[in-house]
């Protein structure tokens, strides 16, 4: 019985895999708060039939660089007009980074606001910002907050 509920399970999953389209995007952002501000670039992964947006940043500084991932819940994408949408939702994000050889965290959670637009419905563009509250190690143990204000474009398949 356990045998046919696995396969049962893995023919449901390739069937609504089968109809959900992929957006594959890359972004780039600076961000600021109570720890030293930095870039990021990150790679971003989202299904259609799915209301999360996942993500897996590089973080660079003067005096550090990262590495992290961040899940996202779009809780709202309603269309303001013409092809332009907006989406808000709130998110769960970690980083681990390196100080010249100090090795320290970041782990926190984030409410996120943005706006997006299909050029064509493979192109999707747009513009975010995120107000993340989290615990750091990083330069000492503490209460972190950051803003992290950015874009990018997404490729659907």
């Amino acid at each position: 019985m356990k045998k046919f509920s696995v396969l049962i399970l893995i023919l449901a999953l390739c069937v609504g895999s089968a109809f959900a389209r992929i957006g594959i995007g890359a972004q780039g952002e600076y961000t600021f708060g109570n720890m030293p501000s930095f870039t990021s670039v990150e790679l971003t992964f989202k299904s259609s039939t799915l209301p999360f947006v996942f993500g897996v940043d590089f973080d660079f500084a003067k005096d550090f660089y990262g590495i992290g991932l961040d899940v996202d819940y779009w809780f709202a994408n309603p269309k303001l007009f013409s092809m332009l949408k907006w989406y808000l939702g709130p998110g769960i994000t970690g980083t681990v980074y390196n100080s010249g050889g100090d090795i320290s965290f970041y782990i926190g959670s984030r409410i996120f606001l943005g706006l997006n637009v299909f050029v064509i419905d493979e192109l999707e563009i747009y513009l975010q910002t995120a107000a993340e509250l989290g615990y750091t190690n990083f330069g000492g143990s503490g209460l972190a907050f950051h803003v992290p204000v950015g874009g990018g474009i997404r490729i659907w398949f």
